[in-house]
């Protein structure tokens, strides 16, 4: 469902970047937008699936900090 509630556009791009084999540079020139735009676009769902999946941060916003090392936060 969290997929459906995307473009159509952000709908193909997610697939093709983590199912499928097309390229961005390809997804690109099949919509007519720059390579920039499809990146927006998929960080745009990502974002989106990791909001309605209530995490607070995803790899396109960036890692929470795992571990540290000793010393690091004293």
């Amino acid at each position: 469902a969290t997929l459906a509630e995307l473009t159509e556009r952000q709908q193909d791009i997610f697939y093709e970047t983590f199912v499928g084999n097309e390229s961005h540079h390809a997804l690109a020139e099949r919509y007519g937008v720059t390579l920039r735009t499809i990146q927006k676009e998929l960080q745009r769902a990502v974002e989106h699936c990791a909001k309605r999946l209530g995490r607070q941060k995803s790899f396109a916003t960036g890692l929470p900090k795992l571990s540290s090392k000793q010393g690091d936060d004293e």
